[in-house]
């Protein structure tokens, strides 16, 4: 397939900053196909991401991801949709300590232990991870300060 732009992520940023620079950052929003390329050179997955480190929301639901290797390191991130992905190792998101709203809906999580010690969240949504009931209770032991979200269970 031919590239949309003959552009690089770094021209596609300061045409980001500078949109943001005329418009107000309230005013602007961009996205990417980040399991798929989308047309811009170095966007082909979602290690581009780990270059977004002023990134206070990440929106990357439904992009076949399997790994979040790349984004742990995204410590401005304070919302981060994940949901419906193929995430089942959950294990460095600790070290996102800006972290207030996570999405979990909709991965096959095989341990949410690592979850348990992020007691700064606000929002947790785990619907269809696949977690069992006593991890689940576990998270609502240990996260009295959020307001976690899960189909099909009342603590």
């Amino acid at each position: 397939t031919e590239p949309m732009w003959a552009a690089d992520f770094e021209a596609y940023m300061k045409m980001v900053l500078r949109a943001i620079e005329v418009g107000g950052v309230d005013h602007i929003c961009f996205g990417a196909d980040w399991d798929g390329g989308g047309g811009l050179k170095g966007i082909e997955d979602i290690s581009a991401a780990s270059k977004l480190t002023a990134c206070t929301t990440l929106l990357l639901g439904g992009n076949s991801i399997s790994s979040i290797a790349a984004i742990t390191g995204l410590t401005s991130v304070s919302t981060l949709d994940l949901s419906n992905n193929y995430i089942s190792d959950i294990s460095q998101l600790p070290s996102m300590k800006g972290l207030r709203s996570l999405n979990l809906k909709g991965n096959p999580i095989s341990d949410a232990s690592p979850l348990l010690t992020m007691t700064w969240l606000k929002e947790l949504y785990i619907s269809g991870s696949g977690l069992s009931k006593d991890q689940i209770a576990s998270l609502y032991s240990a996260l009295r300060g959020c307001s976690i979200t899960v189909d099909g269970y009342t603590p």
